[in-house]
């Protein structure tokens, strides 16, 4: 799972850039699962990565249970996240006094 904390601030624009700079087209891939397809995950590992990130270190059953995950206090979520995530609202109820 990669759950990525964006706070209070829209910082999705921001961090689709930072993952075009390891990959192009990275969040596209993560979002519509093309990363996940025929191990293609495998093109993010680099020589230096060691050997725990080798192509054998990789079962199906691991990669296809993968999830990202948004998180945000934001009150006015804008429409394309809406329309490109699936939105669950969490509230906290304060105890009663």
């Amino acid at each position: 799972m990669l759950v990525i904390d964006m706070m209070e601030v829209n910082m999705f624009e921001v961090v689709s850039r930072v993952f075009d700079q390891i990959e192009a087209g990275l969040m596209v891939k993560l979002l519509n699962k093309e990363l996940l397809q025929n191990s293609g995950f495998l093109s993010l590992i680099r020589p230096g990565d060691g050997p725990e990130y080798s192509r054998n270190e990789f079962s199906s059953a691991r990669t296809e249970k993968f999830q990202l995950v948004f998180i945000t206090k934001l009150q006015n979520i804008p429409k394309e996240l809406l329309s490109t995530f699936y939105p669950i609202q969490i509230t906290i109820k304060q105890p009663a006094p």
